[in-house]
């Protein structure tokens, strides 16, 4: 449920940002870094 929320977010804010460069590539790092803290705290459970 987070990860799908994540990924809504993620494409919500690459349509939005579609123009606008630099806030697409912030958006992709904070995707990539939530999909990784996502996958660590899976994986200590």
């Amino acid at each position: 449920m987070v990860l799908s929320t994540g990924i809504i977010f993620g494409v919500e804010t690459f349509k939005k940002a579609k123009n606008n460069l630099h806030v697409t590539i912030l958006s992709l790092i904070i995707l990539v870094g939530f999909y990784i803290s996502t996958l660590s705290i899976f994986n200590s459970i």
